[in-house]
């Protein structure tokens, strides 16, 4: 019997001191919250991939939402998630996540959320303003090359 309740508070312990990093999909696609989630827990700073990139495009992208066709809010709310999503998991999954290496997996899980959340359908005045917004980030390489790779797996058709 004692063991049992020691086993129960043990549990109640260890999932009461995991940080809730779930999150509803709706909450994903209509905020950018979870990037100050993400940043709490790390606490990488103000010149982090976090508060340098990632923040000020998802707050850019939701205050342009009107500005994008009906497909276009879809697939920008669907992108805006997936990306959310992505850091979140590799919060929780990955031990290794930290200030040095969270830019490189930000910005690799790009070619995944925008194939996935469909990009490639977009119709062009969707796809200017999407370039539009990104345009400060030309030159970043990593970025770049990123995007080079969406744009050739939409050219292409496939992966």
């Amino acid at each position: 019997m004692k063991a049992s309740i020691f086993t129960l508070l043990l549990l109640s312990l260890i999932f009461s001191a995991t940080p809730a990093y779930t999150q509803e999909l709706s909450d994903l696609e209509n905020s950018c919250d979870t990037y100050y989630d993400i940043e709490n827990s790390l606490r990488c700073g103000y010149q982090s991939y976090i508060r340098k990139f990632a923040l000020p495009y998802c707050q850019e992208y939701l205050r342009r939402h009107d500005s994008f066709s009906p497909a276009g809010q879809v697939v920008a709310k669907g992108i805006r998630a997936c990306l959310q999503q992505e850091l979140l998991a590799n919060l929780y999954e990955n031990p290794d996540l930290s200030c040095n290496n969270i830019q490189s997996i930000g910005i690799r899980s790009h070619y995944k959320c925008y194939i996935e959340a469909g990009f490639c359908q977009l119709p062009n005045p969707d796809l200017l303003l999407i370039m539009w917004i990104a345009k400060r980030q030309v030159f970043n390489a990593e970025i770049m090359a990123t995007f080079m790779d969406v744009v050739g797996y939409c050219q292409r058709g496939s992966p």
